[in-house]
């Protein structure tokens, strides 16, 4: 009995750290560096507006007719000097009018480069660097719509030498479960940026220099890998929360749970298969920013395994400890939440009461990040990827 409870507490005590504990810690972190540069958290770029460099926005589509008009659009409206700006769509072998779309915006300056043989988001992008001709890449996706002044915020970063990636909040233009993740995340991004880098980019909108750029594996997460390769090189990733590529979440917890299982997968293949991103695991190359990828990484995406531990352990203990009783009937509850909520929702198609669609979510969400990283140990990479709307 002994071992049980220091598996649960063990447990338990990382269930905490993931979703308190870490980010508590990065906030006193950032709040030392604070007082030690005694100049708030970044004020390098006070005096960037001026700096323009040459800019490619590349555009990831796969089959996006019901959208990619309204993207063009919206990028036509970028407050960016016209002959700095460069827009490049790629099309991993579209098989719908997404091409014929684009073509038609080709006297606006659009170049539309198609991949034949559905390659892959990766493949495509490294396709389409080759053809660049920016100092400064954005990558984008065909559903994310930008401010106008969005641009000229991701390159501003650039006027330090030292960075040489810019992550973009995504926020999203209706409420659901995938906002409340989203919100999360742009937390933990803004305490990693001041600390140290956050461990990666939001795939809807980041910039890399193009100096930096190199081609990866077509099997890659792009957004996790690409950032990441920028830190293994000794340069920064700064998170830009005034730049916002604002999307739609995805309709249903059925949606979200698909792609975070593909997601997840294709992280977990690219850190363990790749050796640059193994190296960045280690804290006596990497210092700080190793701690962060354990933590925002590994760790969190096995969150769902520590509580499925911290339950068995409980009713384990609960036969002889009122405690780990009660721990274990509140335990219960939730999970019972979290069915009726998906009875709800799977089974009758009716939004459930808020509280029951949370549980409904967060176990949902657990659930799909071990199914990714149990896919992703596997050799589960997902390269191709079909748009969820």
């Amino acid at each position: 009995m002994r071992i049980i409870e220091v598996i649960f507490w063990l447990s338990l005590g990382l269930s905490v750290y993931i979703q308190i504990g870490y980010p508590f810690l990065l906030l006193i972190l950032s709040f030392v560096k604070i007082i030690i540069k005694n100049n708030g958290f970044y004020s390098l770029y006070e005096k960037a507006n001026a700096y323009l460099p040459r800019v490619s926005i590349i555009v990831a589509a796969y089959n996006e007719e019901k959208i990619i008009r309204e993207k063009l659009e919206n990028t036509m409206q970028i407050e960016y000097p016209k002959e700095k700006l460069e827009i490049v769509v790629f099309s991993d072998a579209s098989t719908d009018r997404t091409d014929e779309i684009v073509n038609q915006y080709a006297p606006q300056g659009v170049r539309l480069i198609r991949v034949e043989g559905r390659k892959g988001k990766t493949y495509c992008q490294d396709v389409a660097v080759q053809q660049a001709t920016g100092d400064i890449l954005i990558f984008t996706d065909a559903d994310a719509m930008l401010e106008p002044d969005a641009v000229r915020q991701l390159v501003r970063h650039f006027v330090d030498p030292s960075v040489g990636c810019v992550a973009a909040q995504v926020r999203y233009v209706d409420e659901g479960g995938e906002s409340w993740y989203q919100r999360y995340e742009t937390v933990l991004f803004k305490l990693e940026s001041a600390v140290t880098s956050p461990v990666g980019a939001f795939g809807p909108l980041y910039a890399i220099r193009h100096d930096l750029h190199e081609p990866i594996p077509p099997q890659m997460q792009e957004d996790l890998v690409r950032p990441l390769l920028v830190v293994y090189r000794r340069h920064r990733i700064v998170f830009a929360p005034e730049v916002i590529a604002w999307l739609r979440s995805t309709t249903s917890v059925e949606g979200e749970r698909r792609r975070r299982v593909r997601m997840v997968a294709r992280a977990v293949y690219s850190l363990l298969h790749y050796a640059p991103m193994r190296a960045l695991f280690n804290p006596f190359r990497y210092g700080f920013f190793a701690i962060q990828m354990w933590s925002h990484r590994i760790l969190r995406w096995l969150h769902g395994l520590f509580l499925a531990v911290m339950l068995v352990c409980c009713g384990v203990l609960a036969l002889k400890s009122n405690l780990y009783l009660i721990l274990t009937i509140a335990q219960l509850v939730g999970y019972a939440m979290a069915l009726v909520g998906y009875l709800t929702e799977k089974r009758f198609g009716r939004k459930a009461p808020f509280l029951l669609h949370l549980a409904y979510y967060y176990v949902a969400a657990q659930i799909a990040m071990l199914q990714g990283f149990w896919l992703g140990l596997r050799g589960s990479s997902f390269t191709t990827w079909k748009p969820i709307r």
